[in-house]
């Protein structure tokens, strides 16, 4: 019966017997669902500065303002509602992670086939500038794209392309050296099919399955390096309040009793980064029947 079905069925099928990766899933399904409707949902609009009031800055969790609104998570210090704030930072760190994470797996990817499969000078080329930005921390790489560029959305997404490029290159080039020498690309090119027709139709196909794990990993990571940045004063500006600019904004009040301004975005993050490991560990043992356990 199994034979029937197409290899998407069968690895969904894998995919569902780990009751934590299901759990990872439902997880990330239900916080991508919040960051679309996020601002039909939201009570308030924390970018609007005319609907803040700063007589209702650190309100505790259930309390409620002068016109009757109801904070479920309390408020911050500028009065910002917290689960609004949430909701608006959720597109912005998810947005942040997916396309920066997207992009460079696509450079990377080019980058990689290129240098698997030109070999001599050029692969060279490639994999020394790779090695090069590998060699450096991420974070210190960011700090450093940032302090030149400048703070922003734009920014912060160029900064973490740069950063996450080099991983997508070694992968995809790894695999193009172990796939050139197999009989199918032998026979293909034999048969005068043109060379990019081979790489692309041919070769790429086979490294999709290592491109989605580390890709599905590299967005958890993605999500981090710009929640630290913007922990630390310089990712986004404080009109466009992500998870890590909200964590930063609360620190200061964590012993003062203000604890909810930066715990109720931490479990938030923590819990994004949890279900997108869940999910990626789950995915490299389907994609990869030999690290099945």
């Amino acid at each position: 019966m199994e034979r029937d079905r197409s290899p998407f069925v069968l690895a969904c099928i894998e995919f569902a017997r780990s009751p934590m990766a299901v759990l990872g899933a439902l997880t990330l399904f239900v916080f991508v669902v919040l960051a679309l409707i996020g601002h039909w949902i939201a009570p308030q609009n924390p970018y609007d500065l005319r609907a803040l009031d700063i007589m209702d800055a650190q309100q505790p969790p259930g309390s409620s303002s002068m016109d009757g609104m109801r904070f479920l998570l309390g408020t911050d210090t500028l009065g910002r509602d917290l689960y609004s704030a949430i909701l608006y930072g959720l597109r912005i760190s998810l947005t942040v992670g997916v396309v920066s994470t997207a992009v460079a797996l696509l450079i990377g990817a080019m980058l990689g086939l290129l240098a698997g499969w030109a070999g001599g000078w050029v692969e060279a080329l490639i994999m020394r500038i790779a090695d090069l930005q590998l060699a450096l921390p991420a974070i210190l790489v960011a700090l450093i794209l940032i302090s030149l560029a400048g703070p922003g959305l734009g920014n912060v997404i160029l900064a973490l392309i740069l950063v996450q490029w080099a991983v997508y290159a070694r992968t995809v080039r790894s695999v193009v050296l172990i796939e050139r020498r197999k009989d199918y690309v032998t026979a293909a090119v034999g048969l005068g099919l043109p060379r990019v027709r081979v790489v692309i139709y041919h070769v790429l196909p086979n490294c999709l399955a290592p491109l989605i794990v580390v890709g599905t990993v590299a967005v958890g990571g993605a999500i981090t390096l710009e929640a630290t940045l913007s922990f630390l004063g310089i990712g986004l500006p404080a009109t466009q309040p992500s998870l890590g600019l909200l964590i930063a904004n609360g620190f200061g009040y964590l012993m003062s009793g203000a604890y909810w301004i930066s715990l109720f975005p931490g479990f938030t993050l923590l819990a994004i980064i949890v279900a997108i490991n869940l999910v990626g560990d789950r995915l490299r043992d389907v994609l990869n029947p030999r690290l099945r356990r």
